[in-house]
């Protein structure tokens, strides 16, 4: 039997959980959010640089904290856990497959080839236990990959975003239960191989999210797998890569709430783009993450320099 022990409060900490809690006299809480990532594995590939990036951007979009899993990682990618660790802004637990599995990273990467179900399966451990840890820092907890990125369309930070879809979405007193356990951002993907558009050609090359404005119009599908959830941790209690498994009180009795992508969606940096981007007019150019370059650009810049990765 496997025992996860849970320490926290009996009510959160609203000097994490709120924005500007102090000071905030609106009738309708502003919620901070925080990140659970995955357990980095990326022994063999240095994502160094994109991970400074990515931290960056997720800092410039107002999330409070990030919190990773990390088993063995390549020297440099250390260095850049180690900073963000002692700045407070980036949070890691130490992760180690159970037995049977070994935890070799050459053997580690083959498994995660060819078992591909029972690696996601074993995800759904440590994105609970991060959400389990953390929710009476954060009420909100959202759950991306360091290759994914929030594109927020018509506000400046993740929380503001937030606050106007639980204000678009209102629970009345006691009906606490029939709110959604979590919004879920819906994927576009940012295709690697496709060019930065002028906007943000003059970018440096160190900022690769920034500079992928371009994505693939190709039509996809809206599927489980290819959205991200917002954890509501009032409710969340069993939780998975892309939903909720069960709530505090047992079965989910709403599912979760869908957010509309002309409103935010979720940029996936990941696949190339095939024939179907050689057809004329079969990309647009999203420059949504532009809006951070003034703040961006200058972090990373001074963390690379700081940490010798340019």
């Amino acid at each position: 039997m496997n025992l996860l022990k849970v320490i926290g409060s009996m009510e959160r900490n609203t000097t994490t959980a709120l924005v500007n809690s102090r000071k905030n006299k609106e009738s309708s809480p502003v919620w901070n959010a925080a990140v659970c990532g995955p357990a980095l594995s990326y022994y063999h590939e240095d994502v160094s640089i994109q991970l400074v990036e990515w931290l960056e951007l997720l800092r410039a979009l107002g999330f409070a904290r990030v919190f990773l899993y990390e088993t063995d990682v390549h020297p440099n990618i250390e260095k850049v856990l180690r900073y963000y660790e002692a700045r407070g802004f980036v949070g890691l637990v130490r992760f180690a497959y159970p037995e049977p599995y070994v935890n070799e990273p050459s053997i580690r990467r083959l498994w995660f080839l060819v078992e591909k179900p029972k690696r996601f399966a074993m995800q759904n451990v440590y994105y609970t236990d991060c959400g389990l840890r953390h929710m009476h820092e954060y009420r909100f907890i959202v759950h991306i990959d360091p290759d994914e990125i929030p594109m927020l369309r018509r506000h400046k930070t993740f929380p503001q975003w937030l606050s106007d879809q639980l204000n678009s979405h209102p629970v009345l007193p006691g009906d606490e239960r029939k709110q959604p356990p979590a919004h879920k951002l819906i994927w576009y993907y940012h295709q690697k191989n496709l060019e930065p558009a002028p906007s943000a050609a003059s970018l440096p090359e160190y900022l690769w999210a920034m500079r992928h404005t371009k994505r693939s119009l190709e039509s996809m599908a809206v599927t489980p797998g290819k959205t991200k959830p917002v954890y509501d941790m009032d409710l969340a209690t069993g939780l998975f890569s892309h939903d909720v498994l069960t709530c505090a009180y047992g079965k989910c009795e709403r599912n979760s709430h869908i957010c509309k992508r002309d409103v935010a969606y979720l940029a996936h940096f990941r696949y190339d783009c095939g024939d179907f981007c050689k057809q004329p007019n079969s990309t647009v150019e999203e420059t949504i993450l532009l809006k951070y370059k003034n703040q961006v650009l200058p972090a990373v810049t001074k963390v690379l320099k700081e940490l010798q990765l340019i």
